[in-house]
């Protein structure tokens, strides 16, 4: 599919403006904000010392009846940079979903035992709702999901530090073309070894399709998640119609 590319670079403010005024959305199928508190201050202090850091992938959507600028990668990034501007980090054991059922690879039910890891449902929609300006969102923050981070910014950094972009434009207006043309992008990027599950890999392909969004993942397949090598993730529903598609076919 061809499509055309622009290279630039936004200061962090601009950044920060862009997310607040939701000129930049994460598309259904993002991942959620996966990156600890380490990761999020050693990408403060690479921004300090100017550091080169990958460019954000944006990429233009046109469903037909708006135009949305998807975060195709970046979104660890972006949210990081958002936090330091806050001075705050989530409290992930407050968005975990350890109360929920869990079953193992097998899918034999696992005993709880105060799991160790967890799913961490938060992204930065979290606090981005209407607010435009850090100052408001700052008021609004409910302190009891979120600890204060000590980011050591001052000055001018925000509006002196920059990271780059690319941003894409698909030459066909075609949805389907665009969709497919996307899933398949978002499939191939990772960073930092943050490598897609199984699940989100197989989520890109039919989430940018909001006509099958509650057939691929029905809201009662949420009240189950699942224990792998990789993590916790949620259980991946096509995974089981294709078993019991199989069985039915074979008998």
């Amino acid at each position: 599919m061809k499509h055309k590319v622009y290279y630039g670079e936004y200061s962090l403010s601009h950044w920060i403006e862009l997310m607040l005024k939701q000129n930049i959305v994460l598309p259904p199928y993002q991942r959620y904000f996966v990156w600890d508190e380490e990761a999020t201050l050693n990408l403060v202090q690479s921004l300090k010392h100017k550091q080169f850091i990958p460019p954000v992938i944006i990429g233009s959507f046109n469903d037909g009846s708006r135009q949305q600028n998807l975060i195709l990668d970046g979104q660890q990034r972006l949210t990081s940079v958002l936090l330091s501007a806050l001075g705050v980090f989530p409290d992930k054991s407050k968005f975990n979903t350890a109360s929920r059922p869990f079953i193992d690879e097998n899918d034999d039910p696992l005993p709880y035992e105060g799991y160790a890891e967890v799913l961490c449902e938060w992204t930065f929609r979290n606090i981005v709702d209407g607010d435009i300006s850090v100052a408001s969102i700052k008021s609004k923050l409910n302190m009891e999901l979120y600890r204060r981070v000590d980011y050591k910014i001052g000055g001018t950094f925000f509006d002196d530090t920059y990271i780059g972009f690319c941003y894409l434009i698909p030459e066909n207006n075609d949805l389907r073309a665009q969709q497919r043309y996307y899933s398949t992008l978002f499939r191939n990027i990772n960073f930092q070894g943050e490598e897609l599950s199984a699940l989100e890999s197989s989520e890109a392909l039919y989430f940018l399709d909001s006509d099958k969004t509650q057939f691929f993942k029905p809201d009662y397949m949420q009240s189950i998640n699942q224990k792998t090598s990789r993590g916790i993730t949620h259980v991946d529903f096509v995974r089981y119609l294709s078993l019991l598609s199989d069985y039915k076919h074979s008998n």
